[in-house]
């Protein structure tokens, strides 16, 4: 009996678990050690694909998984620690794995997404009264249309898009003013318009709600005339941004004008970027009325970012308008080519990149960043929704945010004070990005960057400044200026035969932005106070 259990025991004992014979089996260690070797090199191609990592922290990353591997593979002859590293080796090879997914991938397609953009959308939309009983374009086959001379060649390429989708030749008519053709809509004498979209902000921000041209039904016609009308159909052009032509109407000659045309390499020579805020939500390809107009004028080498606001309201040619100015604001109307074209002219500078954010994308970042403060200089509560901002540092979310750039009736400043306030919340997010929140809420903040925005700027020019900022961690400089003006009343390009509210611009203001442009191109401290 005594014999029996011994031997019962003895066998017991050479027994394993199935958790213990998988950590000591000497060649399945050799296996993980392989696959972490293939896993290493897969996610070192991967991070130095994406090449946003200096060399300094590549060459760590490539030394320390190399020993790693090594060390694995070593201890596998040691029943000691063999089965130690087999799960430190796994736990390493999921971490790959899931950094690769989580946020190397979505990073790589957000910077692929959102640089190099070089077209634009132009929607022309097809408006009727409301109560017409027309549903689809197919419909008007027999309607009287009309359309803006104002904005000839997209009215032209809508109205062959229209021919051809109706298999005839439409009957139209052209207008020389806005309100002329959106009256004739009204009064039925024309059955349909084509409309560039971007024109029904313009129409309905009461711009001629003084204008006892029209009666003062008809006035208030415009300013409800999306709740008037339906679309019943809408045409997409889409156009290439090509750059900009070499002549201008500017006050400088060709050597005057600061900058550089090209840029051989964004981190080590002076660029300036366009920012372009669009007064659209949603997509961020549609053109529209760009009511922030900031230049970002951005040394490398010093590590200066110098912001320029230009009020929406700025008098100002535009790249179409011939003799007659137009507000910046409407420069965006025809596409980002002719904003840029604008602001090179209006400051005799050369534009490298250009940015565009819409109202979505601005919430959509500070809410993902958790928010931003800003140290308010002027105590106010905004004309429409009765938001108070007192004196002091205010934290924000995206909304309140937003609401504290656009406002300008209750401030003394108007628009120029929105501007200021603009350029203030610019900075704020700037720094917060730059700070660990964008760590701590990366996904989120990926999340609301795409379809945020769209820049010029390529992918890989994106991921060599933030190498280049992650080699150093060095602090920003960054200063603001505004130019100024005079408010007066004049005709504009975009609605011919009436004058509106336009900003003369002060000549010395330009002088002055200039001056701070050339002292950061040339790597000069710059200090506003």
């Amino acid at each position: 009996m005594g014999k029996k259990k011994i031997d019962e025991t003895e066998v017991s004992t050479k027994k394993k678990s199935p958790l213990v014979a998988f950590l000591t089996n000497r060649k399945l260690g050799f296996l993980i050690a392989i696959i972490e070797v293939v896993i290493s090199a897969y996610f070192i191609y991967v991070v130095a694909n994406l090449g946003i990592l200096p060399p300094k922290y590549m060459a760590i990353l490539v030394i320390a998984l190399v020993f790693f591997a090594f060390v694995v593979a070593i201890t596998q002859y040691s029943k000691v620690t063999a089965h130690f590293f087999r799960i430190i080796s796994l736990l390493l090879s999921g971490a790959m794995i899931a950094s690769s997914v989580i946020y190397i991938g979505p990073f790589k397609e957000l910077l692929n997404s959102i640089s190099g953009a070089d077209t634009i959308e132009i929607t022309m939309s097809v408006y009727v009264l409301k109560d017409d009983e027309a549903e689809s374009l197919s419909d008007l086959k027999d309607y009287a249309f009309s359309y803006l001379n104002v904005d000839i060649n997209k009215s032209t390429k809508a109205i062959e898009n229209i021919n051809k989708q109706l298999d005839t030749e439409i009957d139209t008519t052209e207008y020389e003013t806005l309100p002329d053709m959106v009256a004739a809509l009204f009064d039925g004498d024309t059955d349909a318009i084509i409309l560039n979209s971007a024109y029904v902000s313009i129409l309905e921000d009461g711009q001629f709600d003084d204008d006892e041209t029209y009666t003062e039904e008809m006035r208030s016609n415009f300013v409800n005339f999306s709740s008037l009308t339906k679309e019943v159909a809408s045409i997409t052009i889409t156009e290439s941004v090509t750059g900009n032509d070499t002549e201008y109407r500017s006050v400088y000659s060709d050597d005057e004008f600061l900058g550089s045309e090209s840029i051989s390499d964004i981190t080590k020579k002076p660029f300036i970027l366009y920012i372009s805020g669009i007064d659209k939500y949603g997509s961020i390809n549609v053109v529209s009325r760009s009511d922030v107009n900031i230049l970002a004028v951005v040394n490398p080498k010093t590590k200066t970012i110098l912001l320029i606001n230009t009020p929406r309201d700025s008098y100002v040619y535009l790249k179409d308008s011939g003799t007659t100015k137009d507000k910046l604001t409407h420069a965006g109307i025809y596409g980002i080519d002719d904003s840029v074209w604008a602001m090179e002219n209006l400051y005799g500078i050369y534009i490298n990149y250009y940015l565009r954010l819409n109202f979505t994308g601005f919430q959509n970042i500070i809410d993902a960043l958790g928010g931003i403060t800003v140290n308010n200089d002027v105590e106010f509560t905004t004309y429409t929704g009765g938001i108070y901002f007192p004196v002091g540092n205010i934290t924000m979310d995206g909304y309140t945010a937003l609401k504290y750039c656009r406002e300008r009736k209750s401030l003394a400043g108007g628009d120029r004070a929105r501007g200021k306030h603009q350029m203030m919340v610019i900075t704020a997010t700037l720094n917060k990005l730059a700070s660990s929140a964008l760590l701590k809420n990366y996904s989120s903040v990926l999340e609301s960057l795409s379809g945020a925005f769209q820049t010029s700027i390529s992918s890989s020019e994106i991921s060599a400044l933030v190498n280049m900022q992650l080699d150093d961690m060095s602090s920003w400089n960054i200063q603001s200026y505004s130019v100024d003006g005079t408010g007066i009343s004049a005709e504009t390009y975009s609605i011919p035969g009436k004058s509106l509210y336009v900003l003369e611009l002060d000549q010395t203001t330009i002088d002055q932005a200039r001056e701070y442009i050339k002292m950061v191109l040339n790597g000069e401290t710059l200090t506003i106070d």
